[in-house]
């Protein structure tokens, strides 16, 4: 597929341009302009670096190097606990567990290559430390002193740390992940035309008062919004989730068929059209690629189309950083290609 072999070359060609002995730069968190870390770009390139390096299409051995030095640095890690990822004003500094969730994806992705000791101990502690909440079946965010901070209600957040409890080495911590996602897919929230709600209840139940509401809630634009620039990186999530725990009923259930033909949806597309979560924040053409040809043998080829139109030249430089890192993704969709072909 042509687009797939361009989002690719994009990729390459930026990380080639990337200095890595000298990881300086922070970025903006896409359109909620909160201050990041390197962290998060450095490891999206991590994960594409890998990719390279192990498919023989460039030696980025170096580069890998440089970059999991700067990872695995304790000072990012002050309190031997949670990354420190944000520094926004009232916001929380790990980021929720998202923030958390990009670092040890790349890590646990790099170890399967390289498997190192030292990496693995990091995914452990951090892994670890997180606290289970088995009333509510998901996990609280970790401070950076180890603090247990509050449950994260948000259903994409705990989705990533589904997928990392999935690929723990312990048995206990996966059997977490499988309750926390059968419970998390019983409890999604769909527009009529599929969109994920953003904003699920994930934990309670509604009274008639708080259906009312939630019902007035759901439909202001703002969440609309949000929920259909969000939909592909949940579905992205939940590729993830399909190859550890492929045997779950959801996946053959009509809310599944739902949420996966939303693509073809003309108030779907419409609603992308501007949306500022989608394609130059989330790559809405590579996330949903990866999930639609996981689970249906087929591209969406309009959306990768869209996700090229991107003007990256528009962007400041901090949104610009972050926005290639993130092209990562379409590796994930080479792989999926490369199995098949």
């Amino acid at each position: 597929m042509e687009s797939v072999d361009k989002a690719l070359d994009i990729v390459l060609e930026n990380i080639k341009l990337t200095d890595f002995s000298n990881i300086t730069e922070y970025t903006m968190n896409g359109p909620h302009d909160q201050l990041e870390t390197p962290l998060r770009w450095v490891s999206h390139c991590l994960y594409a670096m890998i990719y390279f390096t192990k498919q023989k299409q460039w030696d980025f051995s170096d580069e890998i190097d440089m970059a999991l030095d700067y990872l695995l640095d304790p000072i990012h890690r002050p309190g031997v606990a949670s990354f420190v990822c944000r520094l926004s004003s009232g916001k929380d500094i790990p980021n929720g567990l998202v923030g958390q969730y990009w670092i040890l994806e790349a890590l646990i992705y790099a170890n399967e290559y390289l498997n190192r000791a030292n990496i693995q101990n990091v995914i452990d502690e951090v892994l670890l430390s997180h606290h289970w909440n088995q009333d509510k079946k998901g996990w609280h965010i970790l401070e950076p002193d180890g603090s247990c901070g509050p449950y994260h209600n948000t259903i994409n957040q705990q989705l990533c740390f589904c997928i990392l409890a999935s690929k723990s080495k312990h048995i206990d911590v996966r059997k977490n992940a499988e309750t926390s996602l059968q419970h998390l897919l019983s409890r999604i929230e769909l527009y009529e035309d599929g969109v994920i709600f953003h904003d699920s209840k994930i934990n309670g139940n509604y009274s008639i008062p708080d259906k009312l509401l939630n019902r007035k809630y759901r439909n202001m634009k703002i969440q609309r919004t949000r929920s259909v620039g969000y939909h592909s990186f949940v579905l992205s999530l939940l590729s993830e989730l399909y190859k550890c725990h492929p045997d779950l009923k959801f996946w053959d259930s009509e809310m599944e068929s739902k949420i996966c033909e939303v693509y073809k949806k003309n108030s779907y597309l419409k609603d992308l059209n501007n949306n500022k979560y989608a394609f130059d924040y989330n790559v809405t053409g590579l996330e949903y690629g990866v999930y639609l040809y996981l689970r249906k043998g087929v591209l969406p080829v309009d959306l990768l189309g869209m996700q090229l139109q991107v003007n990256v030249e528009a962007m400041s430089s901090s949104k610009k950083k972050l926005y290639l890192s993130r092209l990562y993704e379409v590796v994930k969709l080479k792989e999926l290609l490369n199995e098949r072909n």
